[in-house]
């Protein structure tokens, strides 16, 4: 187990240009700090990151370009789910990842969590599933625009958030009516 390791070199997997999956690969690193932009930048065939980074308590941030060069990446459910110690998440995070389909999960439970940017989710059209995405993130109010018109799972996006937030979704859309008949408890539905 990697219960103390509490940072990683940049070229870990520099020399692991065939890598397709990440899933779990730190996960439950409580001791895990911080972790370098180029951490995964010689892996372009990388399509799973799920739960790559979950329950890592100590993680405080993460850099923008984390996932620059991952342009095949589909699935990040889980990916930072329980990072307790996470405060915000960079506007850029997922923007060279156009292929991710599966968001469910994906900071659920980060409980110091206070913003994520506006635009997060801008380059992401093919997301199909965001349930429980936000779930848990007891500080955060969510406040996110989907790119996707092709959601079809969004139940508990944003449950136990701290105040109601909104979503802004394609008009007329798989998302708009997902969205409405999931999440109006805890976001308002804004169609543009």
């Amino acid at each position: 187990s990697c219960n103390s390791l509490t940072s990683v070199p940049e070229g870990l997997f520099a020399n692991n240009p065939n890598v397709t999956n990440f899933s779990f690969c730190f996960a439950y690193c409580y001791a895990l700090t911080s972790v370098p932009e180029g951490l995964f930048a010689n892996n372009p065939n990388v399509t799973d990151f799920s739960s790559c980074f979950d329950s890592c308590y100590a993680l405080t941030s993460v850099p923008e370009g984390l996932f620059a060069n991952n342009p095949d990446a589909t699935n990040f459910s889980s990916c930072f789910d329980s990072c307790n110690s996470l405060t915000s998440v960079p506007e850029g995070l997922f923007a060279n990842n156009p292929g991710v389909t599966n968001f469910s999960s994906c900071f659920r439970s980060c409980y110091a969590l206070t913003s994520v940017p506006e635009g997060l989710f801008a380059n992401n059209p093919n997301v199909t599933d965001f349930s429980s995405c936000f779930r848990d993130c007891e500080a955060l109010t969510v406040r996110v625009r989907i790119s996707s018109a092709k959601v079809s799972s969004a139940s508990y996006f944003s449950r136990n958030t701290e105040e109601k937030g909104t979503v802004y979704v394609p008009s007329g859309s798989t998302t708009a009516s997902t969205f409405k008949s999931t999440t109006t408890a805890y976001v308002t539905v804004v169609e543009e």
